[in-house]
């Protein structure tokens, strides 16, 4: 099938993918929420249109979108497209303390916002109004206000496919989020040519749990199955535990993932297989490189393919590894659309193999815009854009990234991909981390060797907490910089600033046309030779495979072509080797083990906690039960229980099936795990059995 993107995609196309996905499956769901068991067909959009329409909105008048995930999120963002305005979604969770910046950025006509995410630093002037449930409105809600209006609804015919149609917040290297302004064409341009590549059909359930305020899971999530007329299966947030439950319940063929959730199910307890889930056809993968090594080691695990692939907010989907024919090490082919090429020295395209930054641009005219301080859309550059990233296409034409334009230099003519940060014989990169993101300060005892609050992966700008809570490090520790040809070098590590150890680990070592070799140190001065940036293109200095849980110092010490010292370079790095305390129990009647008719109410207590906690979740195994049957109170938190006993639970088994089960309690650290995921993973769980009721007389 064509991938050339449509030069009229606006609104209009949406509509069209509504009136055509209603027709052909009048009672088929569009989206099914996975907590509470609601669905919405494809028909039900017309009222937010009308709504719209009598409240005035016009062409590029901006509406944003303060919500979780949720079946009235997707609605809101799916009918305000639909009607030609701008939606504007902004993470909450993530942003709440630059939401007053944000909106008075944006300038909305209307702010929306969910129960439990009240805004608390709203500009007087903006309009809100709370969403409600679409199911069952409540007065003064969004919801109740378009029970109201015309079920024919409205659009509006002024707008075309270069006006505004999303504005979203993603965070960049500083601490302040980033506005990306995207026209009707570049969002609903990419939607065809991702369902092409990805070989998506009415017949798909997509899994997606990902925050549908960014760009990858509103385009794979909720506007590639309107596309198709397949369905979402769409969860509040993710869950290890009911992962694999999720997909069998609910027929699930094709599930998005991440970095950080695949190695989150590598960590959790499962022990299914592909057999086990028959209709999941592949799992995605995207947001930030997935390790090869972490790639084979799920799908040799669990037997479902993964389908990594690659985009940018500014950009959508770029490139794409198709489902079960994705080739490992890649991101997959280009979408033809885009027109991507492969840039050197004077901007020059490179042949297949060649590395060089990643350039793009579907259409000639185009604009690639960013939110001003004053809220104006303001292009960064026009026609075509670099992503700010590089790498090379093979020669079968699939996408390898090798790292970031901003670390690229040139030499000779020749792009190579260096560790650029700091200055030659320094340490840039710690754990995975720029070591100007990680608290040096000897002083800050409470602190020093953690994560900055506005941290990020070098390779990928992602932050390892979304919260910007520090992060201490574990396994690992990759040690990057910039050579000195011709210098040697030795890397050591100390507990107390006095014994040092060096590192000697081989290091595996990839040259710009994505060859691996060995580097070893030299036996007996203990130091490596430093490579030049087209032998080494990931500037790897050391790995070393850390242990315990205390503060360590992290040394780098250079030698000229004679031997001589030349300087060193320190740095702090708190290690937490430990996964978080998980237990639970169940307290009722005989406890753990027992057996309890359904309709029982079972209680006990969990524990789950860790100094640098990430989160938890409750669940109960197997998940054979209707949705919003079954489901643990609480499901999930952010913070510390209290010691043994710690906090308590209950599980109403109204419903629920006979059976032996398990409750099961997930705690997840935020230590920075063998330099590119984020947390051990320790589960817990309890066993009791349900019997049927007796009946009565």
């Amino acid at each position: 099938m064509q991938d050339n993107a449509p030069h009229d995609t606006g609104p209009d196309l949406i509509r069209e993918w509504i009136d055509c996905a209603a027709r052909l499956h009048p009672d088929k769901p569009y989206i099914v929420s996975v907590e509470d068991g609601r669905a919405i067909t494809f028909a039900e959009f017309a009222r937010l249109g009308s709504f719209l329409d009598r409240a005035g909105i016009g062409v590029n008048d901006r509406i944003a979108l303060l919500a979780g995930n949720s079946i009235e999120h997707v609605a809101c963002y799916v009918g305000v497209m639909a009607y030609g305005a701008t939606i504007c979604t902004v993470h909450v969770e993530m942003n709440r303390r630059h939401l007053g910046g944000i909106l008075a950025q944006l300038k909305p006509r209307l702010a929306l916002y969910d129960d439990d995410l009240v805004p608390d630093d709203v500009p007087d002037r903006t309009p809100c109004l709370r969403l409600g449930r679409r199911d069952a409105p409540a007065s003064g809600t969004l919801f109740a206000s378009v029970q109201e209006c015309d079920p024919g609804g409205a659009h509006n015919p002024q707008t075309a496919p270069c006006d505004d149609g999303v504005v979203f917040f993603t965070s960049g290297t500083t601490d302040r989020p980033k506005g990306v302004v995207l026209s009707y064409r570049e969002q609903i341009g990419n939607v065809a040519p991702m369902a092409n590549a990805f070989g998506l059909s009415a017949a798909d359930r997509i899994y997606d749990f990902r925050s549908f305020n960014w760009a990858s899971a509103q385009l794979f999530g909720v506007l590639g199955p309107l596309c198709r007329g397949a369905t979402l299966v769409m969860r509040r947030k993710f869950s290890a535990t009911r992962f694999f439950a999720d997909i069998r319940t609910h027929g699930v063929t094709v599930a998005a993932g991440n970095p950080t959730t695949i190695n989150m199910l590598l960590g959790a307890s499962h022990t299914i297989g592909a057999a086990d889930v028959p209709t999941l056809r592949f799992l995605t993968s995207s947001s930030a490189p997935l390790p090869e090594p972490e790639w084979r080691r799920f799908e040799e695990r669990f037997g479902i393919p993964v389908a990594q692939s690659y985009g940018s907010s500014e950009t959508a989907w770029i490139a794409i590894n198709p489902g079960r024919e994705r080739r490992f090490g890649t991101v997959g082919r280009p979408l033809a659309y885009h027109r991507l090429a492969i840039v050197g020295a004077e901007d020059r395209s490179l042949p297949s193999g060649e590395i060089g930054e990643i350039e793009i641009g579907a259409w000639h005219d185009n604009a690639y815009r960013y939110l001003g301080d004053d809220g104006t859309a303001r292009a960064s550059s026009r026609g075509r854009m670099r992503t700010g990233d590089i790498g090379y296409l093979d020669a079968d034409g699939f996408l390898h990234l090798t790292g970031r334009a901003k670390d690229l230099i040139i030499r000779g003519g020749v792009n190579i991909s260096p560790v650029e940060q700091e200055p030659a014989g320094h340490i840039a990169i710690l754990g995975g981390i720029p070591v100007s993101m990680i608290n040096n300060n000897f002083g800050d005892l409470a602190h020093r060797g953690l994560t900055t609050p506005d941290a990020v992966f070098a390779t990928n700008n992602l932050p390892p907490d979304s919260l910007g809570r520090t992060c201490p490090f574990a396994g690992r520790v990759s040690v990057q910089g910039a050579p000195i040809n011709g210098y040697t070098y030795i890397v050591e590590v100390s507990p107390d600033n006095v014994v040092w150890t060096p590192v000697l680990t081989d290091l595996f070592v990839t040259d710009q046309f994505g060859n691996v070799s060995t580097h070893k140190a030299n036996p007996i001065t203990k130091r490596f030779s430093y490579l030049d940036f087209t032998s080494n293109v990931n500037a790897l200095l050391a790995e070393w495979d850390s242990s315990g849980d205390a503060l360590w110092y992290v040394r780098l010490s250079i030698f000229d072509g004679g031997g001589i010292p030349q300087g060193t370079d320190t740095h702090l790095l708190q290690l937490d080797n430990t996964g978080p305390d998980a237990s639970i129990n169940i307290t009722t009647g005989t406890g753990d083990c027992g057996k309890f008719p359904v309709g029982t109410v079972l209680a006990g207590n969990f524990v789950a906690r860790d100094l640098y906690l990430g989160s938890y979740s409750l669940g109960v195994a197997p998940a054979i039960n209707p949705a919003g049957v079954g489901v643990p109170i609480p499901s999930s938190g952010l913070v510390n229980t209290p010691p043994a006993p710690g906090d308590s639970w209950s599980l109403d088994t109204t419903g629920m099936e006979p059976c032996g089960y398990i409750i099961e309690v997930v705690a997840v650290d935020r230590a920075i795990v063998n330099s590119q995921s984020v947390g051990h993973v320790s589960p817990a769980s309890a066993g009791f059995c349900l019997e049927a009721a007796p009946k009565k007389g």
